[in-house]
C-alpha cells in the first residue's frame, strides 16, 4: 500500500474506499454468463445472415418479394439435392448391370437456377415438398436468441443455441450459390455499362 510505504510505523491511515476502488480497477472484469454470451453470438450471426440475404432478397429485377425469393432459393437447393440423389441411385443401378455411369454436369445444373424447369422437376421428385422457412426467419431467430438469456439450465441453453446455429448455417449454405450468381450478374451489368461508354 503506497500510504504505508512512506509513513512512520503504524502511523498511516489508509483510505479503505480508495483502496477498494484500486483493487476493483485492477481486477479483470467478471466473465459474461454463458447464456448471455451465446445469445450475443447468435444475434450477431442472425444479423450477418440477414445482410447476406439482402443481397438476393429483391432478385435481379430489384422488385421481387423477399419471401418469394427465400422460397425459390429453398426450392432450387432441395431440387438440386434430389436430382443428385436420384442420379446417384441411377448410377448404382447402372454399375450393378455392368454399364458405365453417366457423369452429372454440375455446371448444367447451376444453369438451371432461376428457370421454370426446377419447379417442374421438384413437382416430380418431391411432390410433397414444403419449404423449411415459409416466411423470413430472421425475426424469429432474434426472439429465440434473446430468450436464451432467460434460461437457467445449461443443457437447454446449449440445445437452443445449437439448433438455431444449425438453422442459420443451413440457410447460409443455401444462399451461397445464388449470392455468387448475383455478384456475377452485377459484374455482367457493369461490363455492359463499360462497353456502352
Amino acid at each position: 500500500m503506497p500510504e504505508l510505504a512512506t509513513a512512520k510505523r503504524y502511523g498511516a491511515k489508509v483510505d479503505i474506499a480508495g483502496l477498494r476502488a484500486r483493487w476493483v480497477a485492477e481486477c479483470p472484469p467478471p466473465p459474461v454468463p454463458i447464456a448471455q454470451a451465446l445469445s450475443r453470438h447468435l444475434l450477431a450471426r442472425v444479423d450477418e445472415a440477414e445482410a447476406s440475404f439482402s443481397i438476393i432478397a429483391r432478385g435481379r429485377s430489384g422488385a421481387d418479394d423477399p419471401t418469394a425469393t427465400l422460397r425459390t432459393v429453398q426450392l432450387e437447393a432441395d431440387t438440386l439435392t434430389a436430382i443428385r440423389r436420384h442420379r446417384r441411385d441411377h448410377d448404382k443401378q447402372l454399375k450393378a448391370k455392368g454399364l458405365e455411369p453417366k457423369p452429372l454436369d454440375d455446371e448444367q445444373l447451376a444453369m438451371a437456377r432461376g428457370t421454370r424447369v426446377l419447379e417442374d422437376v421438384n413437382a416430380r421428385l418431391l411432390p410433397n415438398w414444403t419449404p423449411n422457412h415459409p416466411v423470413l426467419p430472421f425475426n424469429s431467430w432474434r426472439k429465440q436468441a434473446t430468450s436464451i438469456r432467460t434460461k437457467r439450465k445449461a443443457s437447454i441453453v446449449l440445445g437452443s443455441f445449437d439448433r438455431i446455429r444449425r438453422e442459420i448455417d443451413q440457410l447460409e449454405d443455401l444462399m451461397a450459390e445464388p449470392i455468387e450468381d448475383m455478384y456475377g450478374w452485377h459484374q455482367y451489368l457493369e461490363d455492359v455499362a463499360m462497353d456502352n461508354r
